[in-house]
């Protein structure tokens, strides 16, 4: 749970994006070392990851071990999905993924998948939003996560002219 944003104290979030904690020897140490000394250190409210976080292919112990090291850290945290995630042939899926985020207890996506008002599908992986909340706890602010996509349809392509694409 975030904590109410109040006059005294605003609500300090952290934002990460294009991690790519992939396979390159080395990087993916370097990166995790980086995003764990940066959280420690600012100790934000909320960490958001704006995608393509978890890349490259073989990448579900670096799944696991980056929920983890975020389940350590105790912080709310709040993950997109961008176009690199399951890209790879030997990737987990986005779903795959994002089932493993939410073994976080302070992963952010709600256990629900957003639906459309007439009760629909939304198209895509982990489409939610975060609410904040002020002292009075009336709404003030919202972030929206969007699923970045990781393809386009056919149907897609020809109606916006990308049908070479």
């Amino acid at each position: 749970m975030i904590r109410k944003i109040t006059k005294d104290r605003p609500l300090k979030v952290l934002g990460f994006t294009d991690t790519h904690l992939d396979g390159w020897p080395g990087c993916y140490r370097m990166t995790s070392k980086l995003l764990r000394e940066t959280i420690e250190t600012e100790k934000p409210d909320l960490v958001v990851f704006v995608g393509d976080n978890v890349t490259g292919g073989d990448n579900l112990t670096r799944a696991q071990e980056f929920t983890q090291m975020m389940t350590e850290l105790g912080v709310p945290w709040a993950p997109a999905i961008g176009n690199h995630e399951g890209d790879n042939p030997e990737s987990i899926t986005r779903e795959e993924m994002i089932s493993i985020f939410m073994t976080s207890p302070n992963c952010m996506i709600p256990s629900v998948k957003a639906q459309l008002p007439d009760g629909g599908e939304v198209w895509g992986v982990a489409n939610y939003s975060v609410p904040l909340y002020n002292e009075e706890s009336k709404l003030c602010h919202r972030f929206v996560f969007v699923d970045g996509g990781d393809g386009m349809s056919e149907e897609d392509k020809e109606r916006l002219g990308f049908k070479d694409y």
